[in-house]
């Protein structure tokens, strides 16, 4: 049985063409391309000059917008691929005049900071690799393929070499949604971690408990043996008092411990891929200032808004702070922004916030 490796689409001014690598094979087909036809249609009749694809199909066309970008490699020391794709297509985006937001861009690395991109509308992309199918491989700049058959082999071949060996800036499929698995073993740390903390809280209020009974029935005992005298009562019973505001204080302060858990797993439950939380910076025993950068606008009130909400049955009051455009996007993004938040006792006793009747 045949076995069909590659399938090459290849869509330029005046020619679609196709060809196909069976056990070695190049089988080409070609046709004038119709006047006026997207490229989405004239790769969908490059594809219809043949039946079936090989386990591989390439499309090349010299219609993307290619060009060299260069960095400054300083600046892009440590960034993955997915902070240098963006970085690249924000720099892309004058030229190309497709925005970063529905750009999809691929690169390929020529030099110390220099990188060949090449830029389309990410809906071609979605469009093309549908046509394509299981096999899609990837999209590419290519120049128009020679006229004749064996010369046309030989550009066939330098394509696949290059498109299978990264040398060529390709654009690939769409990476799949994060999956809420990584997110969810997250919050099952922050779970254990919260029982942890209020085991702990709990044993230290039971042992303060049963420590401050013992005094306070110790005490009881020398007052009744002092009953005739008044002012050795009088001093027994500041005492007790001065024993009662130690314990209101100590079960104020392990109420506020126990709460900080709460905090930390309703701040973990937001997940907002567009919001990035650099520090939750201490202000006192029972505030705190959360501080961050976010792509949107819109997505600091979303996550000042879901804190409010998943916070206040554990007694947190949240407070927008700032937020401040870094016009880096065409949007105005990204934002740095600060939230604050305050246990409602630390509100109780004082702390306030210039913006307070606009949060309520």
């Amino acid at each position: 049985m045949k076995h069909r490796t590659h399938t090459v689409l290849g869509v330029f001014a005046r020619l679609v063409l196709r060809a196909d690598l069976t056990d070695g094979e190049w089988t080409i087909r070609s046709a004038a391309r119709a006047t006026g036809t997207s490229a989405n249609e004239a790769f969908g009749a490059a594809f219809g000059l043949g039946v079936g694809s090989g386990s591989r199909v390439w499309m090349v066309s010299d219609e993307w917008f290619s060009q060299t970008i260069h960095l400054n490699p300083v600046q892009i020391a440590g960034l993955n691929e997915d902070q240098l794709t963006r970085a690249l297509a924000f720099e892309a985006e004058p030229y190309s005049g497709i925005p970063l937001t529905s750009a999809a861009l691929g690169f390929s690395r020529t030099g110390e900071g220099a990188f060949d991109v090449i830029v389309m509308p990410s809906e071609i992309r979605d469009r093309l690799a549908a046509l394509a199918g299981e096999g899609f491989a990837g999209i590419a700049f290519a120049p128009v393929p020679p006229e004749a058959d064996d010369e046309r082999e030989a550009w066939l071949r330098r394509c696949v070499r290059s498109l299978e060996e990264k040398e060529v800036a390709m654009v690939g499929a769409q990476k799949p949604a994060p999956s809420p698995g990584r997110f969810r073993k997250a919050a099952v740390m922050m779970e254990i971690a919260a029982l942890i903390a209020l085991g702990i809280a709990w044993w230290s209020i039971r042992s303060e408990t049963r420590s401050l009974k013992t005094i306070h029935d110790e005490f009881s005992a020398v007052a009744g043996e002092l009953t005739g005298t008044r002012q050795q009562v009088q001093s027994g019973a500041l005492e007790v008092e001065k024993l009662q505001k130690e314990l209101k204080t100590t079960t104020d302060t392990n109420a506020r411990r126990l709460a900080l858990p709460l905090l930390l797993q309703g701040l973990a439950a937001q997940r907002m891929d567009e919001v990035v939380v650099r520090r939750i910076e201490s202000n006192g025993p029972s505030s705190s200032e959360i501080t961050g950068v976010s792509l949107t606008s819109d997505a600091v009130d979303e996550l000042g808004i879901a804190m409010k909400e998943s916070l206040r049955a554990a007694g947190w009051m949240v407070y927008p702070g700032y937020k401040k455009s870094m016009k880096r996007l065409p949007n105005g993004g990204p934002w740095e922004f600060s939230i604050s938040v305050v246990h409602a006792e630390a509100a109780a006793e004082g702390v306030k916030f210039e913006n307070e009747e606009e949060l309520r």
